[in-house]
């Protein structure tokens, strides 16, 4: 499904969601001290509240594609050790979810000592890799390997276990999208679109490979910012 709706219009969707939501958090709120004496109350309760987390998460993740969307993006060109903020990313996103294996680093011989990229934009796309990755991996590990040639830095996010028939290696796109999140069975959720209109603002590229044996989110980025790579402006 090809993503044609304005992102003002989807930012008005945001915000006005955003209000029934916030009435419905701050009502289950007040029902909690309640659910304390009655079990079922609070079965019902817990329900709530997870349901409320899922559509906050999708709000959010609304959110982040809107802004990508501008075509007057500025992007900010800094130096950085990509494995040090591989690593920081992981931190995060592991601290997060304490119950799964944390994600691991495998640095290859070509990553890369220093980038000049935007930091905070590498930082956004490899969290929505990681977060699509684990949603596919269930409780198997994920590993993210740091590599790269000629200039490009490449990152794999890696679920080391055989896809499902329907994950079949695609490029990514920012109007790939087939679900609001990816799921084991279909990949192609808003995250991932994220990431592919990340890697054309940095000037790079994002796939997902599908192998026998395992499936990769594959982020080739140059090294060096240029001021002129967005191809939408």
């Amino acid at each position: 499904m090809a993503t044609t709706l304005p992102p003002r219009f989807l930012s008005l969707v945001v915000h006005d969601l955003r209000t029934p939501l916030n009435v419905i958090g701050l009502t289950t709120s007040i029902l909690e001290p309640m659910a304390g004496a009655n079990p079922e109350l609070g079965e019902e309760v817990g329900i709530i509240r997870e349901n409320v987390a899922q559509i906050e998460r999708m709000l959010a993740h609304l959110s982040d594609f809107c802004r990508l969307g501008d075509d007057a993006i500025a992007l900010s060109a800094e130096p950085f050790d990509p494995r040090r903020l591989a690593e920081e990313v992981i931190d995060e996103v592991a601290s997060k979810a304490p119950s799964r294996p944390r994600p691991r680093v495998e640095h290859r011989p070509g990553c890369p000592d220093r980038v000049v990229l935007d930091p905070s934009r590498a930082r956004q796309a490899l969290k929505h890799a990681l977060a699509n990755a684990l949603a596919a991996a269930a409780d198997d590990p994920v590993r993210v390997e740091l590599d790269g040639r000629d200039g490009r830095w490449l990152t794999r996010v890696v679920v080391d276990r055989p896809p499902p028939a329907t994950v079949r290696s695609t490029p990514l796109r920012p109007d790939g999208v087939e679900r609001l999140f990816g799921t084991p069975q279909d990949r192609l959720g808003l995250e991932l679109a994220i990431v592919a209109r990340i890697s054309e603002l940095l000037g790079g590229t994002a796939g997902l490979d599908a192998a026998a044996g395992r499936t990769a989110i594959v982020l080739d980025w140059p090294t060096h910012l240029q001021p002129t790579m967005d191809p939408h402006r």
